[in-house]
């Protein structure tokens, strides 16, 4: 702790103040070295003179705790710095860490190290590791089986997608799209709006019994391009709409 000092300047007692602080007093004239001085420590008050280092000609050994006493403000300020300092390396390390925990989690929720305490050699063990997966409540490795499936269809889906066409009806724009999936032709029907707040074109649905009733060409080509699928409903979302929303004949 910082020892105060105590002056008495004209016979009025002033202080507590820093070694700094009196060693600007006594520059500034406003310490006289026939003044007193006095701390904790010190048995008596003394003259500002017997004080080393307070003005140019003071020699005493009282003057040690001066000096040490500058000393230790002077790095105050330097220890603050490194305490700083230190701490700011700690919070990095820290942010690393985490960002390294975060990165080995998603490297692992999307793994199938879960699938390899199963037997999927072949399909009578696949069979019955599924049914073990189910009877164990492994959801884990069923997520698993289930992103590795997902992932196939979506390669597969992405890899052969193509836009035949496409038709503006009203604000929304229609793309007749086609694709392979489970190595079969998938004809499905992609709507888009324009959101007027974000400028962003997004998902829209359709509703079809209004195209049919505004633009009949429309949505005669909607049902052609439709009837190509094989078993439409299992595929694609829009086609679902579609079963609910079109009239008898075209199912």
């Amino acid at each position: 702790m910082t020892k105060k000092w105590y002056y008495a300047h004209k016979g009025v007692q002033a202080g507590p103040v820093s070694s700094t602080e009196l060693k600007k007093l006594a520059d500034d004239g406003q310490l006289l070295p026939t003044d007193l001085v006095w701390k904790e420590g010190m048995s008596e008050w003394v003259p500002a003179s017997k004080i080393r280092n307070l003005f140019s000609n003071s020699s005493c050994e009282l003057g040690v705790d001066m000096v040490e006493q500058t000393t230790n403000e002077m790095i105050r300020l330097p220890r603050m710095y490194y305490i700083q300092v230190s701490l700011s390396i700690f919070a990095c390390i820290l942010s690393i860490i985490a960002i390294i925990i975060v990165s080995l989690y998603s490297t692992n929720l999307y793994s199938t190290k879960r699938l390899n305490h199963y037997d999927f050699t072949s399909p009578k063990a696949a069979v019955e590791s599924i049914r073990k997966m189910e009877y164990k409540g492994d959801d884990i490795a069923l997520k698993e089986l289930y992103r590795l499936r997902r992932s196939k269809l979506l390669e597969e889906k992405w890899r052969t997608f193509t836009i035949s066409k496409k038709h503006d009806f009203q604000d929304k724009i229609i793309f007749f799209v086609k694709y392979n999936q489970s190595g079969q032709p998938v004809h499905g029907i992609i709507c888009l709006e324009q959101d007027l707040e974000t400028k962003l074109w997004v998902p829209a649905e359709l509703d079809y019994a209004e195209i049919s009733k505004l633009n009949k060409e429309l949505y005669n080509s909607i049902r052609v391009w439709m009837d190509k699928n094989v078993s439409s409903r299992h595929f694609y979302k829009p086609f679902t709409i579609l079963e609910e929303n079109i009239s008898p004949e075209i199912k």
